[in-house]
């Protein structure tokens, strides 16, 4: 949980998408409006999964704006759109379930830093997010996360069941084994000994959480 309260992960909406001319990888150059933070460029490789930039203007993103700025040919990069790998080109886009005020950050149920600091890449590394489909279970709710095996949801989801929802992993104090044992699954699952934190929205108690397109599977990490 450390290391998510590094980052600032902000709401905006893409508002232009032009295809990226001479760069090596295909991307888009994207204009995203932040509301109260501005609009922030991004150079984004979404190219194989959205073939039209066109059909990015308008939609919601969920993107790091605590990265320092990075030069790409002649573009200025400043924030990272976050998303889901589908396959190795396909990425589909984290975004929330419903609208957002533009602006808002992404909090995960604990305080936050004061989302300032500039962070590194390895940093958004360090904290796992993951999308879990939510299931019911005897000693409450679990995220199964595909092949890495089944997780804990630290509060209950009981109108979230059958969603596939993006949470932050937190390994539990008492251990693999023991959580194993406690939760009825394989100590040997990828994600055994971690419990998931639903992403949400800072200061809101509306139900908002964070998904991805169908074609995502569970158990993928966000990138």
């Amino acid at each position: 949980m450390e290391a998510f309260r590094k980052i600032d992960l902000r709401i905006g909406r893409i508002v232009s998408a032009n295809v990226f001319v001479g760069v090596r990888k295909p991307a888009y150059q994207l204009q995203i409006d932040f509301g109260p933070i501005g609009i922030k460029r991004s150079s984004a490789q979404l190219t194989f999964a959205y073939e039209e930039p066109s059909a990015l203007v308008g939609q919601l993103v969920t993107a790091v704006v605590n990265f320092p700025p990075r030069q790409i040919a002649k573009f200025m990069s400043e924030v990272l759109v976050t998303g889901f790998y589908v396959d190795e080109k396909r990425v589909m886009l984290m975004q929330p379930t419903c609208e957002v005020e533009l602006g808002q950050r992404v909090f995960c149920g604990e305080p936050l830093g004061p989302g300032s600091e500039t962070i590194s890449f390895d940093d958004f590394l360090a904290c796992k997010i993951v999308l879990g489909l939510v299931q019911q279970h005897e000693n409450g709710f679990i995220l199964d996360c595909g092949s890495h095996g089944m997780i804990t949801s630290s509060v209950s989801m009981e109108a979230q069941v059958g969603k596939r929802l993006a949470f932050v992993l937190s390994e539990n104090k008492m251990g693999h084994s023991e959580h194993s044992e406690h939760s009825g699954h394989s100590e040997h699952s990828g994600y055994s000994g971690y419990s998931g934190y639903p992403l949400t929205v800072q200061g809101d108690n509306t139900g908002i959480y964070f998904t991805a397109d169908s074609s995502v599977s569970p158990g993928t990490i966000l990138a």
